[in-house]
């Protein structure tokens, strides 16, 4: 009983129905790898008694949201308000089968109340009385009587004819209720904001060509968790938007939606350098445009390329035009280029003093390999983002996965490419003298050990290699070997600098190499 009495206060209060509220058409969106996008929406809408219902907007954010209509047709104030409007719908309860079917033969099985037995009764469906669990139909059934059936205890139904599978029903929106200074007619109108929702995720694929050559491709991952999405212009941003209020959701919604967690958006980063202004870049827009000749090498398709643009501090890929529904996911290919990239070893050999506890760490039996990378400079006319790469060789045979550092245009980058096993090198220290209480600081005397080391290299691999080598100590060098020797301050109250020993060495097939190298160490004999 107390559905039909809030059915009855409805009616009696004369509470009005609306048509549909208007939509406008998304026509661009800008996605950011952060959730957040910019969406432009257009289209016409027909003004009725100075007022619009438009589609409520999704969750813009603080500030963002923005509606602008013709020079003739000024918008004047929005309201967002709660709407009920007729709407269509596909029959999912036995109660809206029966409203939808009122005037037509049925025959109804319905439960015994002692539950024995079955009754069945055909007749016309008349009239319905209350609403859904406490509703009830009036059959004129075919012996002439009127028979009242309660819904909830109907287990088959059918009927003689096609019976009408759509339920008319009221639905509550939430509308913006557009005033303007017109009275009646059509007008353009132009939505923009800020949302949450839809994000992208770049990836690469790195197809090693040669010697020193390689192809390199680009696609995107969308996230649409927004809404729809059909023939929309997309572009897709390096770098994120300057968000004052991070993801704040403006008042228009607070009324109706919970406030998400705010957060600040994620930054692409460089170490810990804010990502810096790039360039550009392009994009394919159909499948006919990156057909390839050899229907086998599924890993380098032609990609066509078509030229982004600078924002500021942001880069925009423009991709085309995509349609992608809300909670789907999809992949858009997006740019290749071809590289010229260096091999080379890199072996970082730590300092085999350990000053501050004033122990040695040396095993001259180790042996450490070094890793493998490809360096290249990128010539492109976009940046690279931050990004996994999948690499291959020339034979299609899997090398792993790398990280692709945010690279701009003219930047340089390097990628592990796998562990150079097959070179070895040893690095041995000994003492060769040692002067005690030499220098007294305070409270502390310190005596100065005069070291030498040998480092060993050998090529195991049947090619040349490119080594860059490193060996980090503490102390003052002073042989070295041709290398290039950078002190730095590792400790301003320690006596010894950082120095950090660099060789750029070239090995044949099966060759080895010695370097050698001395140096110098303050270590505390009291305190």
């Amino acid at each position: 009983m107390k559905r039909i009495g809030i059915f009855i206060l409805a009616s009696a209060m004369g509470l009005v129905a609306y048509a549909q509220p208007q939509t406008l058409k998304p026509t661009a969106v800008t996605v950011f790898s952060n959730g957040v996008f910019f969406v432009k929406q257009d289209g016409s809408v027909t003004i009725k008694e100075n007022k619009a219902s438009l589609a409520f907007p999704q969750q813009p954010l603080k500030g963002s949201f923005w509606l602008y209509g013709t020079k003739d047709t000024r918008v004047s104030q929005i309201d967002f308000v709660d709407e009920i409007f007729k709407t269509t719908k596909q029959a999912q309860h036995t109660y809206q089968m029966v409203v939808s079917n009122i005037g037509k033969t049925a025959t109804i099985i319905i439960k015994d109340p002692i539950g024995k037995e079955l009754i069945t009764i055909t007749g016309k469906l008349k009239q319905v009385v209350g609403a859904y669990d406490q509703a009830s139909v009036v059959v004129e059934a075919v012996s002439g009587n009127f028979e009242i059936v309660k819904i909830a205890e109907i287990a088959r139904i059918s009927f003689a004819k096609e019976p009408n599978m759509n339920f008319d029903a009221d639905s509550n929106a939430k509308v913006a209720r557009v005033h303007f200074g017109k009275n009646d007619g059509k007008t353009n109108l132009q939505m923009l904001s800020l949302q949450t929702g839809f994000t992208w995720y770049p990836g690469y694929l790195l197809k090693l060509e040669g010697k020193d050559k390689a192809k390199l491709l680009m696609q995107a991952t969308l996230k649409n968790d927004a809404f729809d999405l059909k023939d929309v212009a997309l572009n897709l941003a390096i770098g994120n938007p300057a968000l004052a209020y991070g993801m704040e959701l403006d008042p228009i919604v607070s009324q109706y939606v919970a406030p998400a967690q705010q957060q600040q958006p994620r930054l692409f980063m460089r170490g810990n350098a804010p990502m810096a202004k790039s360039k550009a870049m392009g994009m394919m827009e159909n499948a006919d445009a990156y057909k390839y000749e050899d229907p086998n090498d599924v890993y380098v398709p032609e990609y066509q390329t078509a030229a982004g643009e600078d924002a500021k501090d942001l880069y925009i890929y423009t991709t085309g035009k995509v349609t992608i529904a809300k909670s789907e996911r999809s992949i858009v290919p997006v740019a290749q280029t071809n590289i010229t990239f260096d091999e080379v070893y890199i072996a970082d050999l730590q300092d085999h003093t350990g000053i501050m506890n004033n122990r040695i760490i040396n095993n001259p039996l180790q042996t450490v390999s070094p890793d493998n990378y490809i360096v290249f400079t990128n010539k492109s006319d976009f940046p690279f983002a931050d990004a996994p790469v999948m690499m291959l060789d020339e034979n299609d045979n899997v090398l792993g996965q790398a990280n692709m550092a945010f690279t701009p245009k003219g930047g340089e980058t390097r990628m592990r490419i796998g562990d150079g096993k097959s070179i070895a090198i040893k690095n041995n220290e000994e003492e060769v003298e040692r002067k005690e209480r030499v220098k007294t600081t305070k409270n502390q005397s310190w005596d100065r050990i005069y070291a030498k080391g040998e480092i060993k290299l050998k090529n195991n691999y049947n090619k040349e290699v490119k080594i860059k080598l490193t060996k980090s100590l503490n102390g003052e060098v002073t042989a070295s070997d041709n290398a290039k020797v950078k002190k730095q301050v590792q400790n301003y109250y320690n006596q010894n600098p950082l120095s950090v020993m660099s060789w750029e060495i070239v090995l044949a097939p099966g060759a080895t190499k010695t370097l050698d190298y001395k140096y110098e160490v303050y270590i505390v004999t009291n305190y």
